[in-house]
């Protein structure tokens, strides 16, 4: 368990980084090229999501096992900070188009 979770915590950041990489790649295009070139900022939300079920597994586990999860729980939510956003995001459009 020690080390999937050592694992997990050096990993937990690839989301952010790679919507960094993905997002400078997508602005050097303008116009049509940035719309044809948007659908590669999909992936890291969808890592971001997976990596963020992944990390409660973990904490789950060790939960059974009395292991520390304080490093553990912010490394989810480091993961699955990407995903938490668009579901914000997305939830704030929805309540704004139907009571503002």
């Amino acid at each position: 368990m020690e080390k999937i979770t050592k694992i997990y915590s050096i990993l937990s950041p690839l989301p952010l980084v790679l919507l960094a990489l993905i997002s400078i790649y997508v602005n050097q295009f303008d116009g049509w090229g940035a719309w044809a070139a948007a659908p590669l900022l999909i992936p890291p939300f969808i890592l971001s999501f997976v990596q963020g079920l992944w990390g409660i597994l973990l904490i789950r586990q060790a939960k059974r096992e009395n292991a520390p999860q304080g490093k553990l729980m912010l490394a989810t939510l480091l993961a699955g900070s990407l995903a938490i956003l668009a579901i914000l995001k997305i939830g704030w459009m929805e309540f704004r188009s139907s009571f503002l």
